[in-house]
């Protein structure tokens, strides 16, 4: 996560911190944001509420920041092997300034346009998707055992 003293002298600022509080603590009172020049562009990788991306591309369009919302998915193995899905959204020019960047952290970098809610909104999807596939896995296998199935 990025403090205000790295965050200023940076030309992009990645963060990819654990949810909507860590993000505003880091940026707002940790003052990562304020500290960052007004042509530098931030690149969220965190999977936050889409209300927190409103407030954060608010944010720093008032201080002339850049923003790209771009939540991952992988598992930190994947990380460390580049293989992260990247969903990437925010202003087109921005997006193309952090895609070389984006491309060496994952395998495939998906586009959702300019507005920086559409990743987070399709990376809430795809976790709502994945809880719900296990849930459904467990519900069918209790079934099944209720019944005299023996466990896979």
């Amino acid at each position: 996560a990025p403090d205000a003293a790295t965050a200023a002298a940076q030309p992009v600022v990645f963060s990819m911190l654990a949810d909507d509080a860590a993000v505003f603590a880091v940026l707002e009172q940790g003052g990562a944001l304020a500290a960052m020049a007004p042509d530098a562009v931030h690149v969220n990788m965190a999977t936050i509420s889409v209300a927190a991306a409103q407030r954060l591309v608010a944010a720093h369009a008032a201080r002339g920041v850049g923003y790209v919302a771009a939540p991952v998915f992988g598992r930190p193995d994947a990380a460390a092997a580049g293989k992260l899905v990247v969903l990437a959204a925010g202003a087109a020019e921005m997006v193309t300034r952090v895609r070389p960047l984006l491309d060496a952290i994952g395998q495939r970098v998906c586009p959702f346009g300019d507005d920086p809610l559409r990743a987070n909104a399709v990376k809430l999807a795809g976790n709502f998707m994945l809880a719900s596939a296990i849930e459904a896995m467990a519900e069918a296998s209790t079934l099944a055992q209720a019944h005299g199935v023996a466990a896979a």
